[in-house]
């Protein structure tokens, strides 16, 4: 066995697709997908939302221009997203202080809160997952290894990936079989 072909079947499609099903797996048992079974506080919001309150956070006078292009998100997704958060408390739009034209957004002490019990329900969730690696593994090189997939992944855009930026659908409308062209 060549050097190539054990990099082929080391990162061919069937490994792809194994991992495809792990991860779904992982998903389901940690119940990722259902935050509100973990906590009622978490109840009604998405991933996306949580990710943009984190975003919030860590970056407290960020302006919804830099939440779009990151999240790479059309204007009437984000609207939404601000909108349910504004209306349930958890955050609020404010005059951006480095940029007056432009709407900031704003933690409240509930998004704040909020946010902890987000970070209480993650670390839980992590630790059900790493009890389920094998008896005497090392957890360490585990993590090490997720943290750097999770760096590479931070790192690249929709367009580096090779994904498929969104496009408006076009509507045509029907055209009547005895209509002259």
């Amino acid at each position: 066995m060549t050097g190539t072909d054990r990099q082929d079947e080391r990162a061919g499609p069937d490994e792809a697709t194994r991992l495809a099903q792990a991860f779904l797996k992982i998903v389901i048992g940690v119940r990722s997908d259902r935050l509100w079974a973990w906590s009622t506080a978490l109840d009604g919001y998405t991933n996306l939302d949580l990710h943009v309150l984190r975003m919030v956070y860590r970056k407290p006078d960020l302006i919804l221009k830099e939440v779009r292009d990151s999240l790479e998100l059309p204007n009437s997704t984000l609207t939404s997203v601000i909108d349910r958060l504004e209306k349930r408390s958890v955050v609020e739009r404010t005059i951006s202080r480095r940029d007056h034209r432009s709407y900031g957004l704003r933690l409240t002490e509930y998004g704040v809160e909020l946010l902890a019990e987000h970070e209480r329900v993650l670390h839980l969730m992590m630790e059900r997952l790493l009890e389920c690696l094998p008896a005497g593994s090392d957890p360490t090189a585990f993590v090490e290894q997720m943290v750097r997939i999770g760096d590479c992944l931070e790192c690249r855009g929709a367009g580096e990936l090779g994904l498929v930026p969104r496009r408006p659908v076009h509507r045509f409308r029907r055209r009547d079989p005895d209509e002259p062209r």
